[in-house]
């Protein structure tokens, strides 16, 4: 019952603990301001009447075309520093 020992050194390499790490950074931001931007613009979408072309709320839907402007933003300017590197 001789087993040789399982060499795991590569999952625990500082370099690639360090590139999971990165790739996390960069990522998260991007999928947050995503899904606010996507919240957003639906409920932005929702609170507006063809109709009548009104909004129902348009205090709040102030605040959520501010939020959808800052999260487009976001993810334009993390696209352009990506492009950068």
């Amino acid at each position: 019952m001789n087993r040789k020992k399982c060499n795991i050194d590569w999952a625990f390499n500082r370099s690639n603990t360090q590139n999971i790490k990165t790739m996390k950074k960069i990522k998260l931001p991007h999928f947050v301001f995503t899904t606010i931007a996507i919240i957003l613009g639906v409920s932005l979408f929702k609170q507006f009447d063809f109709e009548t072309l009104k909004l129902e709320e348009p205090a709040l839907s102030i605040v959520y075309l501010i939020g959808f402007v800052l999260s487009i933003y976001a993810i334009v300017n993390d696209y352009k520093k990506q492009a950068e590197k």
